[in-house]
């Protein structure tokens, strides 16, 4: 429901949504969990 519709019927407004990682971010995270599931690999083979 949009803010001004809440704020009509007197029903506290919903927090905005979170923005979307950025580019860098998701890289970052996607790197790290890439780097930590082939050291989890290694370390299971020996």
């Amino acid at each position: 429901m949009r803010a001004a519709e809440a704020d009509y019927l007197g029903w506290p407004a919903l927090p905005a949504e979170p923005a979307p990682p950025s580019d860098a971010q998701w890289a970052e995270e996607v790197a790290a969990g890439v780097a930590a599931d082939l050291k989890a690999r290694a370390g299971g083979r020996r």
